[in-house]
């Protein structure tokens, strides 16, 4: 089977805002690029498979809160497709103790060629998170 890489998607995750206690901390805006590797799918954010997904604006974030994204991932091939979703190379590291990010419907979702499915990024805030920019890289990964 070919396993060719398709050409590398760009998600930009832009967060604008932590707010601790319902109390604005601060204002500042921080953005980074995060590549999204995938084999033989595709990512949009409309259900008409027309615009593609290149960023993720979580926009302002809140303690305690979970914020989700819905988008639309393409299986193009003519083999059905084990995809699986990751956050990796976090920035900064300390995000992790604070932030969590998964995806519905779940590792191990099976495409079926030519078809598409609804996925929803989840990203959830504990409740004593501090103040900080973050950013990190989503990656999908499709194979079949």
């Amino acid at each position: 089977m070919n396993r060719n890489l398709v050409p590398t998607v760009v998600i930009t995750v832009l967060t604008i805002t932590i707010v601790v206690a319902s109390a604005l901390i601060c204002n500042l805006y921080f953005s980074t690029t995060g590549e999204i590797k995938i084999f033989n799918c595709e990512i949009y954010e409309d259900s008409d498979l027309k615009k593609e997904l290149t960023y993720i604006d979580w926009g302002v974030v809140y303690a305690g809160q979970t914020i989700e994204k819905t988008a639309y991932l393409k299986n193009p091939t003519t083999v059905p497709a084990n995809v699986t979703v990751e956050a990796d190379n976090w920035s900064p590291a300390e995000a992790q103790q604070y932030l969590s990010f998964s995806w519905q419907p779940g590792d191990n979702v099976m495409v079926e060629p030519d078809t598409a499915v609804i996925i929803t990024f989840v990203l959830s805030v504990s409740e004593v998170a501090v103040v900080m920019n973050f950013g990190f890289d989503i990656i999908i990964t499709a194979s079949g």
